[in-house]
């Protein structure tokens, strides 16, 4: 996703709006025009509207968020290290605030995902990089020789994506995740059943 840096500060006051606890379905375009000290022309030299606006705000996000996963993927590390980072960046998360997370929890209000409500194929494109994702994680378990390799490639996914279900259940019930030894404890139980044989 190709972006310029006026978009990226737009992108990002929305974010802080939303943050704020600013209503984004009552929020103006002269609102967000405000937010990142721009003109209201500009903006629409750049959107058609508000909800375009929000909709790519939310694009942005998701693909940063991506990039970042795929990057911590990549590092050489063994496979529970990487795991394990994997895993508490997720509770890093819940503490900063996850864009993503805080412009979804907006969304429910807007009473469509943003604007993505008459554009499914734009979530629907996410998919494989998602998947892409899982896929590189087990292809690095599988050569360090953590994961079985006579084991399906969808066992694999479901494996990593139930494990790690249940550990972001345990963040979104702890008041101070980390610092709660439940959730570390998770954590160790989710590598366990992830990396046991």
């Amino acid at each position: 996703m190709t972006v310029s840096e006026k978009e990226i500060q737009v992108y990002t006051a929305v974010f802080q709006l939303a943050k704020d606890g600013k209503d984004l379905k009552s929020l103006r375009v002269q609102d967000i025009a405000d937010a990142c000290d721009m003109g209201k022309g500009t903006l629409y030299e750049y959107f058609s509207s508000k909800d375009e606006i929000i909709e790519k705000t939310v694009e942005y996000f998701f693909s940063v968020e991506v990039e970042a996963i795929n990057a911590m993927i990549l590092v050489e590390e063994p496979f529970e290290q990487k795991l394990r980072k994997f895993m508490l960046a997720f509770v890093h998360r819940t503490q900063k605030y996850s864009s993503l997370e805080v412009l979804v929890a907006h969304s429910e209000n807007l009473k469509i995902p943003c604007a993505f409500e008459n554009n499914r194929e734009k979530i629907v494109a996410y998919v494989p990089l998602v998947v892409n994702l899982l896929d590189d994680l087990i292809k690095v378990g599988i050569a360090q020789d953590v994961l079985d390799k006579n084991e399906s490639k969808e066992y694999l996914r479901f494996l990593l994506l139930s494990s790690l279900s249940g550990f972001v259940m345990c963040i979104k019930v702890s008041n101070d995740p980390l610092h709660d030894t439940k959730v570390l404890s998770a954590m160790e139980s989710a590598i366990r059943i992830i990396t046991t044989k």
